[in-house]
């Protein structure tokens, strides 16, 4: 469907302060739901560029109002909130609020596969993981876990065996001791 939006990102650094970006089609919700998810799953966060490398078929404009047949407009911000308008009716001069707040809540609020953002290690980058990547990456945790759990058992085994070892040796010794002291109380 030919519905035209433009993506405007603030506040990426070393670009400009503002980067525009128009797709003609699928822009509406459900379809600029797609394209920032596809730029959220490549893995570059919310950039301009990041958009770009996701959606090869985008183009770099000068602005929000550089084509007066616009339906949608995205703005989108560093800290991961967007602000999405539809063009008022007839293409007047005017646009209404569809979505304010957090960038994956708007994703996630369109048909596809839900985002969590994700830290998966403690202090690390949030990452932008759909269920299943992280079932998988559960998965893998789980496995890593029980590993080393295998490893802390074989450890545990080793120590249990050379204390074993210790004690084997002496009891040998004392045996042979005592065979040695009861060959010389024989005598």
């Amino acid at each position: 469907m030919s519905t035209r939006a433009t993506y405007l990102f603030i506040g990426e650094a070393p670009a400009p302060a503002a980067t525009t970006l128009y797709l003609q089609l699928d822009g509406d919700a459900q379809g600029a739901a797609r394209y920032l998810r596809a730029m959220l799953r490549a893995g570059e966060g919310v950039s301009a560029v990041a958009f770009i490398r996701a959606n090869t078929q985008s183009s770099l404009v000068s602005g929000h109002d550089v084509y007066s047949n616009t339906s949608f407009r995205y703005t989108l911000t560093e800290d991961m909130c967007l602000l999405a308008e539809e063009r008022l009716v007839d293409f007047e001069e005017g646009w209404k609020t569809i979505f304010a707040g957090p960038l994956v809540d708007f994703i996630n609020s369109q048909p596809g596969e839900m985002l969590h953002a994700v830290a998966l290690y403690e202090y690390g980058p949030v990452g932008f993981y759909t269920q299943y990547q992280l079932g998988v990456f559960a998965g893998d945790a789980m496995k890593h876990v029980m590993e080393l759990e295998q490893q802390a058992a074989t450890a545990e085994a080793q120590a249990f065996a050379k204390e074993r070892v210790k004690e084997l040796k002496a009891i040998h010794l004392a045996a042979f001791r005592l065979e040695e002291f009861g060959e010389a109380v024989a005598a």
